[in-house]
């Protein structure tokens, strides 16, 4: 889910600015995008990390 997100949020930013590069941000709208982009690669970033974690051979179980 939050992939989608992420990939729609990339989308809408192409489709109304015609431009991704984060060191062109000079409106708020770009603004929103770029803070948008961040929060869902956090949550993405920490989900895939707690994923991770809960396989039976990673995380703190698999050193036992």
């Amino acid at each position: 889910m939050l992939l989608t997100l992420q990939t729609g949020v990339f989308v809408a930013w192409w489709k109304s600015e015609r431009t991704l590069d984060v060191h062109g941000i000079d409106t708020h709208r770009r603004e929103a995008y770029y803070w948008l982009t961040v929060l869902f690669t956090f949550a993405l970033g920490t989900a895939a990390g707690d994923f991770a974690a809960s396989l039976p051979t990673h995380g703190a179980w698999s050193a036992e």
